[in-house]
């Protein structure tokens, strides 16, 4: 098992859709994954813990103080906290992070759905963070720093003796 944080390059995850240049410096696009699953050698804690640990850090990084977080939910009947709490680790949910109210946000969180992304909604909205189901998260925005997702994972990689793999693209 190991952590890989991926920087400037987007669509990692089947569940991100947008209509962005690749080529756009503009255009920030960040994941932190959990990757190689399958072989835990020298790992010191449960799958699920570390997974907890990449969702709050993700979160913590990229969704200040003050925020309105709106998000695309795909389930419909839950049955009690603990399991609706699993399910949204589990599902391939998008959320949009703005700094200030939104009007239209029904409409803003179709176009999210839908992947009608681009550089105008970016600007006016905010950034847009994706849950990759439960391997990793996300995150569409403009000119984004990574620095306090960096510190993060490599804290993550420390506590839970994980090796952290950090992936710099921009083709």
């Amino acid at each position: 098992m190991r952590l890989e944080l991926i920087k400037n390059d987007f669509q990692n995850c089947e569940c991100v859709s947008a209509k962005l240049s690749r080529d756009d410096p503009d255009v920030s696009c960040i994941g932190l994954f959990l990757k190689e699953m399958n072989d835990h050698t020298g790992v010191v804690a449960s799958e699920y813990d570390i997974t907890r640990g990449l969702f709050d850090a993700f979160s913590k990084s990229f969704v200040p103080d003050e925020s309105r977080v709106y998000a695309v939910l795909t389930y419909i009947f839950p049955e009690e906290y603990r399991v609706v709490v699993e399910e949204l680790r589990k599902s391939s949910l998008k959320f949009l992070v703005s700094p200030v109210a939104l009007p239209d946000w029904i409409d803003d969180l179709a176009r999210v759905s839908i992947g009608t992304i681009d550089k105008d909604f970016l600007r006016k909205e905010g950034r847009v963070i994706y849950n990759c189901f439960e391997h990793g998260m996300e995150l569409m925005g403009l000119d984004e720093s990574t620095e306090s997702l960096q510190v993060a994972a490599e804290e993550l990689s420390r506590k839970f003796n994980v090796p952290l793999r950090v992936v710099e693209r921009r083709e």
